[in-house]
Order: structure tokens, then C-alpha cells, then sequence
């Protein structure tokens, strides 16, 4: 049994732990110490130029993408049930003293005493997108973006609003606030030995008389900046933002859209490297979040794996959402639809 926090793993540095401790299990330990890089040159660089002025372009950056949310704050979903975010079973949990107790009977799960556990294994979906390869080759538009598409379209369905607003992840695979010149001569941040994970709020207009191809292609212009900026201090941010911005921006992290590069290694143990002799048997994971999608793809097939806050909403309502998310992911990925209007997208939610 492991027990790890995400301010030290992320899905590639726990994929390459899990190898280090099976090559270390089988007295292999030779082969380790040069597979990965130090994290300290990582958190040194974090540390060092988090007030650089690199880093308060990228702090500039996200404040003048999101001003102005705070006047789309009825598009924030899904709907808050009771008080506070819990991914996971607190049944028996017993507050201390000057905790947050008098709230604890606001959260009664919405499925019964079991409905937390299994609101935290969640739903898991899979969708053959075979088709997804010619747009990809075509067009230039990767996985992640047609997941953040798709699930910008449910968000937009479910809230009846145009602009959406909801979180999703950022590798941080690269060295933060130095340029290339610099950054060339240290090693390749893929083998960090740590978390490199941030956290960005998108902001996104779903107008449904665009194309399919006109939303993709905007996502996946934007991801650069994203991707450049992925290091901005989270803090500075809303720091920075007027009250009712930064009141929208604290209610977007409800929802996580979470891309998993490694998802061989969850949904099928063995098939990845580092997985060979030591076979998962569960993962679980506790979150202060409301609504979790995991994300990724193994060979053509798409995975979804879906956890959710068990108090504030039950399994019934959440399998209508994954269904409506995998239509609009199959939709979006279809080669034919590229030039259809989103609001030909039919969505049975």
C-alpha cells in the first residue's frame, strides 16, 4: 500500500516510481539512480523565479484571459447541493473539536451510507475513435483538446450558457520561467522525479453556430499559451483579479478535467513498462473537489474515468453526464462532423 499527496506525484512521476521500487524489489538497484532527474532543480527553479519577471508575464497573462468571469458566475457547474467538496468515503469520520462539524449533517450522501465509496471509484467509459486519427493527421488537433472540447460542450448543455468556466490540468513538463537557451542546457523535464502538475481555470465560449473545427482548432491554438504560462502562480492570480472575478475563479475548481498520459498503466496492469512484475490492485483517490474527469487514451480507444462528490449528487444523475460527455467526445471526433455547427450536436441529457 501506497499513500501519496499530489504535491509530491503526479502521473508520470508515479509511473516512474512504481519502476524504480520494482527494479529496486528484484536487487536491480544499479539501474536506478540515473533513470530520473533530481526534483530539487525543479521546486529550486519554482522557488527562485516565482517572482521573476517571466513569471508576472504568465501571472498577466491568466488575469487578463479570465477578467470579466465573475459576470458569468450562473454558468459555474454543476449546481452546489450542500456545503464543502469531498471525493471519497468519510463514513465514521468524527470532526475535532472547532472543525467544520456543524455542517457534517448538511452532507448526507445522496445514495445512502455508500454512496461516498462508490462516488470515489467512480464510472469508468471507453469509446472506439478510430476516426479521431484522420482529424489528428489532417488538422493537427490532439486527444486532449477533443477531451476539453467535449467537455466544454457538456458544460455549456448542462448550464445553458454559452461561456463556460471549469479547471483542468497542466503537465508543467518543462523548466518553469527560463527560456530555451537557458532551459537546453538542463536535463529533459520529462524525467523529473516529481509533481510539475498545475492547475489553470479555462474559459471557454461554446457559441453553437461555430463549427466543430473552429472549436478544436481555437483550443488547440490556445493550448501553446496554456502550456507557456502553466507555471503562473495559482495565488498571484487571484490575487489579482477584482472580488467577482475571484469569486468565479474559486468556484471553477468544483470541476477537474483531468489528462492522464500514462492511462495504459491504470486501466490494464501490465501493458505498460514498469508494470511487469508488481500489478496494481486498486487506486483510490480523496479529492476537495466536486467533479472529476480522468482522461486519456489507450491506442484508439478513449478512456473516461468519472468521481464525484457523493453528497452532492447520486450515481443515477452522474451516469446521465458521462453518457452525454462520451456522445459529444465520439461527435467531436468524427471526421465528418468538422464543419457541422456545435448546435447540431444532439445531447440526450
Amino acid at each position: 500500500m501506497m499513500l501519496a499527496n499530489h504535491a509530491t506525484f503526479d502521473a508520470i512521476s508515479q509511473s516512474a516510481f512504481k519502476a524504480d521500487l520494482e527494479t529496486n524489489l528484484c536487487h536491480d538497484e544499479a539501474t536506478v539512480s540515473n533513470l530520473h532527474t533530481d526534483y530539487k532543480l525543479f521546486a529550486s527553479a519554482l522557488y527562485l523565479y516565482s517572482g521573476s519577471f517571466p513569471a508576472q508575464l504568465s501571472v498577466a497573462y491568466h488575469v487578463n484571459r479570465l477578467r470579466g468571469i465573475g459576470s458569468h458566475r450562473e454558468s459555474l457547474w454543476p449546481p452546489q447541493r450542500c456545503p464543502g467538496w469531498f471525493i471519497g468515503d468519510d463514513t465514521g469520520y468524527s470532526f475535532p473539536p472547532g472543525g467544520w462539524s456543524p455542517l457534517l449533517q448538511e452532507r448526507s450522501q445522496v445514495d445512502g451510507d455508500s454512496g461516498g465509496h462508490a462516488a470515489m471509484v467512480g464510472l469508468r467509459r471507453i469509446a472506439d475513435l478510430n476516426d479521431f486519427a484522420k482529424m489528428r493527421s489532417r488538422h493537427n488537433i490532439s486527444a486532449p483538446t477533443l477531451f476539453k472540447a467535449a467537455c466544454a460542450v457538456l458544460n455549456s448543455r448542462m448550464s445553458g450558457k454559452q461561456e463556460v468556466c471549469f479547471t483542468n490540468s497542466q503537465a508543467g513538463r518543462h523548466w518553469p520561467f527560463l527560456d530555451e537557451d537557458m532551459a537546453k542546457y538542463l536535463p529533459n523535464p520529462i524525467t523529473i522525479a516529481g509533481a510539475t502538475l498545475n492547475i489553470v481555470i479555462n474559459r471557454i465560449s461554446v457559441d453553437p453556430n461555430t463549427s466543430a473545427g473552429s472549436l478544436l482548432t481555437h483550443l488547440e491554438e490556445e493550448q501553446y499559451d496554456l502550456t507557456k504560462h502553466a507555471h503562473a502562480p495559482t495565488a498571484a492570480i487571484a490575487a489579482q483579479l477584482d472580488p467577482a472575478d475571484a469569486a468565479t475563479f474559486s468556484g471553477a475548481w468544483r470541476q477537474w478535467l483531468n489528462w492522464n498520459p500514462v492511462m495504459p498503466s491504470y486501466v490494464a496492469p501490465g501493458f505498460a513498462e514498469g508494470e511487469r512484475k508488481m500489478e496494481r490492485l486498486s487506486i483510490e483517490g480523496h479529492m476537495d473537489l466536486m467533479l472529476v474527469w480522468h482522461c486519456g487514451m489507450v491506442g484508439t480507444t478513449a478512456v473516461l474515468i468519472t468521481q464525484w462528490d457523493g453528497a452532492q449528487f447520486g450515481m443515477k444523475t452522474v451516469e446521465g453526464w458521462v453518457d452525454g460527455f462520451m456522445e459529444a467526445l465520439r461527435w467531436l471526433a468524427m471526421e465528418e462532423n468538422w464543419g457541422q455547427k456545435i448546435g447540431d450536436l444532439h445531447l440526450d441529457v
